[in-house]
This record gives C-alpha cells, sequence and structure tokens, in this order.
C-alpha cells in the first residue's frame, strides 16, 4: 500500500523553477503573483523584472497579437480556462511563439487563483510553417502553387465589391517541349525557375503570380484597367523574348497569354480559369508569342471543337466519312497517271466539316490512327475495283499524318493492306509533309526506307514551307517531290516565288526526283510549269476533289496507259 506523498510549499517551487516551462500563479484577488525561472529560459527576463514592472509582460508581447492577450484577460476576469498562442519578443529581439494555458482554481481560503503554463512552442511553429509553405508553394520555383492560387482567388472574388474587376491572366511557354525533350529535364527545370522570376518582376508586388502546372503560370490583377493589362501583357512577352542563358546554352522562347476578367467573364474561379485557358489556346492559334482576351467567340469556337471530337469517335462507326479523289495529270501528255485519295466529312448536325479543321482534332486526340487505317483500306479496296473495270491509275496516293508514321504497326498495316488486296506496291505512293520527315528526322528515315523496301513509293508533300535544306532534302528516302501551292499561287505576279519554283525543280531532276505542282488554277500557271519540265500537275484547272463516280467517269476518258 503507498503512502500519500506530500511536499512542503519550498520544495514544490523548487521542482517547478527546474522544468523548462515557465509557470505562473495569480491571486485575482490581491494580484500577488509568482513567475518561475521557466520565463529567464523562455522570455529572457528574469521572474524579477516581471515582479518589478507590473505590465512587462504585456509589452514583451508581439504587436500583432495584442488582440489574443487582451481577451485572455477578460476571459480570466470570467474565470474562463484559458489556451492561447501568441508571439513574443526577448529583450535580444528574437521572436517565439508560446502557448499559454490557465486554469482557475480556488484555494482553502476561497481565494481565486489562476495556475498557468507557458510552453515554447516556436520549433513546432516554424515546422508547421515549413509544411504550409511546401503545401501552397511550388517546390522548383517558389511560387504559389494551383492550390494556393485558387483559394486566394475564391477568397479575393469573395471580398470583390461590386464595382471590382479581377484580371486573371493565363501563360503557356510556345518552345518549352522542345527544350525540355532536347535539352534535358535539368535545364527545363532551371528554365521554368528564370522563366518565373522575369513573370514577377513584370506586376506588381499584390499582385499574385503562380505556377500553375508544367509550363504554365497564372497571374492575378486587382482593379486594372483594359490598357493596363495589355501593358502587363507585352512587357510580359517581351522580357519572355529575351534570350536565356542556362549553363552556358542560350535558350529563346515565346509565350501564349489568355485573359479573362471577373465579373465579366466569370463568377467563380473555375469559369474564370477555364476561360483564360480557352483565350491562351486561342493566342496559340494565332501565331503564339501575343494575346488573346477570352470571348463568346471563343467559346462558340471551343464547343465546335468539342462536337467535332465527340463526333469523330463516332464518324467510322456511322460510315459519315467518304474518300474523294484528285487526279494527277502527265504534264507533257495531259493524262490522268495518278489520284490523290483525300477525305470528306458530312457531320449529322454540323454539316460539311473541311478537314484542315478536323484533321489537327483527329491528330491530337489520336482517332487519326483508325481514320488512317480506314483510308488505307477504303481507297486499296477502289483501286482494285478500278483494276477489275480497266480504268486504274498508274498511281494511288495516300496522305500519312505525323501520328501516322509514328504508328509502330504502320508498316505492318501497309503489308497487310498489300497482301490482302494483292496490291502491287508500286501503283501505292505515300505523301508525308516536308515538317514530318525532319521530326525525329532518324527514326522517320528509318521508317521510310523500310516502307519503300516494299516497293510502296514515298513523296515528300509541302516542300518549301518547311526547313528546305538540300542536306535533308539529298538524305530522304523519297520518290517524287510535291512543290507546295502557296508557291504555285505567286509564280505569276512574284518574280522572287517563281525563281524558287524554278530552283525546286532543277535541284529535284538533279536528284532524278520527279516534281508534281500541286494547286494550280489558270492556263498561265500551267504553261509556266510546263516550259519548266515539270513532270506532273495536280489542281483545280485540271479537276477538283471528285467522288468515286465522278473520278471513275475521268479515268475512263483520260486514264494513260499503266508501265
Amino acid at each position: 500500500m503507498h503512502e500519500k506523498l506530500s511536499l512542503q510549499t519550498e520544495d514544490l517551487l523548487r521542482l517547478i523553477n527546474h522544468m523548462d516551462v515557465a509557470v505562473w500563479i495569480i491571486n485575482m484577488q490581491n494580484n500577488k503573483a509568482f513567475f518561475s525561472e521557466g520565463f529567464r529560459k523562455i522570455f529572457g527576463r528574469s521572474p524579477a523584472e516581471f515582479y518589478q514592472d507590473v505590465g512587462l509582460w504585456g509589452k514583451t508581447v508581439h504587436p500583432e497579437d495584442v488582440a489574443v492577450v487582451q481577451k485572455r484577460k477578460l476571459e480570466k476576469q470570467n474565470g474562463l480556462v484559458t489556451i492561447d498562442e501568441y508571439r513574443i519578443i526577448t529583450p535580444a529581439g528574437e521572436v517565439r511563439w508560446v502557448q499559454d494555458r490557465g486554469i482557475p482554481y480556488q484555494d482553502i481560503d476561497g481565494q481565486n487563483i489562476y495556475i498557468g503554463i507557458i510552453l515554447d512552442i516556436t520549433e513546432r511553429k516554424m515546422a508547421d510553417e515549413k509544411i504550409k509553405y511546401m503545401a501552397y508553394h511550388d517546390d522548383l520555383t517558389g511560387l504559389p502553387n494551383r492550390k494556393f492560387f485558387h483559394e486566394h482567388l475564391n477568397s479575393t472574388i469573395t471580398k470583390a465589391k461590386w464595382n471590382d474587376t479581377l484580371t486573371l491572366l493565363f501563360i503557356d511557354l510556345d518552345q518549352f517541349k522542345f527544350v525540355n525533350d532536347s535539352l534535358g529535364h535539368n535545364m527545363g527545370d532551371q528554365l521554368l525557375n528564370e522563366v518565373g522570376k522575369r513573370i514577377s518582376s513584370c506586376v506588381r508586388t499584390q499582385d499574385m503570380v503562380a505556377r500553375h502546372a508544367g509550363d504554365e503560370f497564372l497571374i492575378l490583377i486587382e482593379n486594372v484597367s483594359k490598357a493596363e493589362t495589355d501593358i502587363i501583357a507585352e512587357r510580359i512577352l517581351s522580357t519572355l523574348e529575351a534570350p536565356f542563358t542556362i549553363q552556358e546554352n542560350e535558350i529563346f522562347i515565346s509565350a501564349s497569354i489568355g485573359i479573362s476578367i471577373y465579373p465579366l467573364d466569370g463568377s467563380d474561379s473555375e469559369t474564370l480559369i477555364k476561360n483564360a485557358d480557352a483565350a491562351m489556346y486561342d493566342a496559340k492559334y494565332y501565331g503564339k508569342n501575343n494575346s488573346k482576351y477570352y470571348s463568346v467567340d471563343i467559346e462558340n469556337a471551343n464547343n465546335r471543337k468539342m462536337s467535332i471530337i465527340n463526333g469523330l469517335h463516332k464518324a467510322l462507326e456511322n460510315n459519315e466519312f467518304k474518300l474523294y479523289y484528285q487526279p494527277k495529270i502527265i504534264t507533257s501528255s495531259q493524262s490522268v497517271f495518278g489520284v490523290e485519295a483525300l477525305i470528306r466529312w458530312n457531320h449529322p448536325i454540323l454539316g460539311p466539316i473541311s478537314p484542315t479543321e478536323f484533321i489537327p482534332l483527329a491528330e491530337e486526340t489520336g482517332m487519326i490512327i483508325p481514320i488512317g487505317d480506314w483510308v488505307l483500306q477504303e481507297a486499296c479496296k477502289d483501286y482494285k475495283d478500278w483494276e477489275l473495270k480497266g480504268i486504274a491509275p498508274q498511281s494511288l496516293c495516300i496522305n500519312i499524318s505525323p501520328r501516322q508514321l509514328r504508328d509502330p504497326l504502320l508498316l505492318n498495316k501497309i503489308k497487310t493492306i498489300l497482301e490482302e488486296y494483292h496490291f502491287i506496291a508500286q501503283h501505292l505512293e505515300i505523301e508525308i509533309t516536308e515538317s514530318v520527315a525532319i521530326d525525329n528526322f532518324e527514326d522517320t528515315i528509318s521508317k521510310l526506307n523500310q516502307i519503300r523496301k516494299t516497293g510502296v513509293k514515298v513523296a515528300l508533300d509541302d516542300f518549301g514551307t518547311g526547313y528546305s535544306s538540300l542536306n535533308y532534302l539529298r538524305q530522304f528516302p523519297i520518290d517524287a517531290l510535291k512543290i507546295d501551292r502557296t508557291f504555285i499561287n505567286e509564280v505569276m505576279f512574284n518574280s522572287q516565288t517563281a525563281a524558287i519554283v524554278k530552283s525546286i525543280i532543277s535541284i529535284a531532276h538533279s536528284l532524278n526526283l520527279p516534281v508534281i505542282a500541286e494547286g494550280v488554277e489558270t492556263e498561265e500557271q500551267f504553261n509556266f510549269l510546263y516550259d519548266l519540265h515539270c513532270d506532273f500537275i495536280q489542281g483545280y484547272l485540271i479537276s477538283p476533289p471528285v467522288p468515286l463516280t465522278k473520278i471513275e467517269e475521268i479515268l475512263k476518258k483520260n486514264t494513260s496507259p499503266k508501265v
């Protein structure tokens, strides 16, 4: 059986004075107090100083936390338990966080006494602040992150008055993926860090700049005019255009900026960001390195885009695609040498949609793979029908998109089609654009060589619009060169363009490559190309793209004999 342990008052005070906490005891009737030695450790002041100056405790409290201590006094007068956290300032100027707990107590004489314990919680507070900082800031740039920005935008909208305006800028870097892929992620990270610094230097200290994701940044600016916003956007574009020097590498980038305004373009954070994002994509569409404001037209365009994307998934299943064919004639004899298969789409609600509109979306979504497979299958099937009818031309040309060319199954698909239809490979020609050929150059050359080994021919389309390097042209495994229509449009009134066309034909012939001119629309253009011995002509002067029945009529009349 344990005996009751008793301590003398002196022993109790000695024990309290050896504790790492500050203990205080106050008699609410006579204001007598006790302060333990812990005050010296935490407050940097001896207990004697607190006895000598009744108001000293209040003077040590951080000015921003005075209201907390005043509230505690009122609660103590009302006999309440108090638990508060506030900051103090030591004589050395050090700021410390403390947790102060006060408990009311009535002694045997009926005196109201408060007993309190003060803990130094500075390290815990610093750890909490660090965790909070990490939760709300991007670890790469140190800027507020997406979470912080969304919460700040929400609170700013909540506090906004009826005449307040909030301007949101959505910034996306234009060439960042190329930098990241070519120079590595470490260089890309350093570039993003420098970009964040430059963007921050373009706005006021009260404006918030945040890293949204990847190479996307957000800026929130309060109560600025459209003219002021234009100046800020232009300043950002200009400062980002200046070269970045990172690890002795000079890097050039640009940015596209989308702008939305509260409350005009949205009354909540999600809508404002979504609409600024849409405006940013509009800026990219119009050439990048510029800024665009959100508008209803952009929303309508985005709605149309979504309708097209959704429709693409059903178009094959519902047999909505049709193939049109455009003849390609031999310039010297004007007889049909080949046809180019061109896809057409009549959307059940939107009506006819231009390939220039839906093909990029099919490419973007990956739908170009099954659509391209359908084109290859359908065109080869039509060609075999023409062979049975005795009207097949010498060449069937099919366009291959960038994503199709990256398809690891493309070669096998071509071989399967050739076998399935007993198709003579030399009568099939695939067209790739110059920009596609340059992209992943070594891989492209390897894949084209594999395709040509099957006997299938390869034509380089849109020549002259991209790199146009003779060194590249010399290395391309191609069988023909196609001059882009933009050059043909200008040959009769622009002497420089005419000289370029002459040079292209001359260079191609020196490399034993036949030349096809597309977009020929006038007799004058035809005669110009005829005099230059351009091998093949294609364009509206001969025939626009036409449906199956119409191309068969043309083939019956004008097809050159096969060789």
